[in-house]
């Protein structure tokens, strides 16, 4: 398993003394500018743990990521589960308590906007695949809740993978069917509306090879050419997620000849877009 240890053997601290909201875990104590709102760089599809230490009170904190490679703009929150066991929160803070996130974005952010006493401090690790720790408490040894949905979603992929015939399987790096060029769009949307996504060329339509989604909440996402829908609705539920559609070698999607490329939200939940394209006749 690769492990980065992003903290370096220390750990990341905000003083209650020092504390002007909002402030950022990006550094030591007394090192660093913890007005920073860049966050810090993750690998997307690999295991964030955030582990709290410290003796503090009063401390309000959230987890959020962006799909923006400069941290200007896209931040959205994240949930984590926690080492003791039960639900995921994107505000997780306890001490002498990990929480496991799922990387989504390309980097993390921890947000802290009160902190009444004494010192928060978080070691951070980025962990290339499932976590294997075993779990505490009275149930006794065993994989923690973060854990189990980690190898879960491994063993899921594995099962699809050994039971879809080989010549249906993506081959990655292929060219797509009748295009040479695939360009890249990105799009932040946080309201209810249609966005323009690939504007209309005339004669021309566009074709969709890869298509990369984050969701932060309940949402229903329509791909459309023009006013038309050209593709079935994705629906997200009130925690949000993700969607990937791979490359294949041949197109997802495509709009009529001279139509834009456009987008409907039906919610203001937070959405981050990537979709490699190419057009054509």
């Amino acid at each position: 398993m690769n492990v980065q240890d992003i903290t370096g053997g220390s750990t990341w601290a905000i003083a209650a003394a020092a504390f002007s909201n909002p402030m950022y875990l990006s550094g030591p104590l007394g090192k660093s500018d913890n007005s920073n709102s860049t966050g810090f760089q993750i690998t997307p599809g690999a295991a964030l743990v955030v582990g709290f230490e410290g003796t503090y009170t009063g401390a309000t904190v959230a987890h959020e990521q962006t799909m923006d490679p400069d941290g200007a703009t896209g931040w959205f929150s994240v949930e984590g589960l926690p080492s003791t066991g039960g639900t995921a929160t994107s505000t997780g803070s306890t001490a002498s308590t990990a929480y496991v996130f799922t990387c989504i974005g390309v980097l993390h952010r921890i947000k802290v906007t009160a902190l009444s006493s004494g010192t928060i401090e978080v070691r951070v690790r980025l962990e290339s695949e499932a976590i294997s720790a075993a779990g505490g408490g009275a149930s006794g040894g065993g994989a923690t809740a973060a854990n189990q949905v980690l190898e879960i979603a491994a063993l899921d992929e594995i099962v699809t993978e050994l039971q879809t015939p080989a010549s249906y399987l993506p081959l990655p790096g292929l060219a797509p069917v009748g295009d040479t060029t695939l360009l890249q769009v990105n799009k932040d949307i946080s309201t209810a509306t249609t966005t323009e996504v690939v504007a209309a060329t005339v004669s021309q339509v566009t074709r969709v090879y890869r298509l990369v989604l984050v969701c932060t909440g309940a949402n229903v996402l329509t791909f459309k050419s023009a006013t038309g829908a050209i593709f079935p609705a994705i629906t997200f539920g009130s925690s949000g997620g993700s969607v990937t559609l791979d490359l294949t070698g041949y197109w997802w999607f495509q709009t009529v000849a001279g139509e834009a490329l456009n987008l409907t939200t039906t919610t203001t939940a937070a959405v981050g877009l990537a979709a490699y394209y190419a057009k054509g006749a």
